[in-house]
């Protein structure tokens, strides 16, 4: 009987390669392993994506994780998209803070 082993790369490589996964968002992120200042790099990240899926409607948009100021920018953004579609007749669901 032969038993394999898998690891994977975030497990045995250096925390500079941690820290890529974590911010390209390949492969799997151990945030428990990032140090301090790497975690808030990651949380920063995770931040400005949240803000350009919501400015842009495509991706998960978390409005928790926004400013006040960005919020009301996503909504007239969500506004203008949604005229947009109306205008072309396209049928899609506009999500809705």
């Amino acid at each position: 009987m032969f038993i394999m082993f898998f690891c994977f790369p975030c497990c045995w490589a250096s925390s500079p390669a941690l820290l890529l996964t974590c911010e390209s968002t390949l492969g799997l992120c151990d945030k428990g392993l990032l140090t301090p200042s790497e975690a808030e790099k990651i949380a920063k990240i995770e931040k400005e994506q949240n803000y350009l899926n919501c400015q842009t409607g495509s991706g998960s948009c978390d409005y928790s994780l926004l400013t006040p100021a960005q919020t009301s920018e996503v909504k007239e953004l969500q506004r203008e998209r949604n005229l947009l579609a109306c205008q072309t007749g396209e049928k899609r669901a506009i999500s809705r803070y």
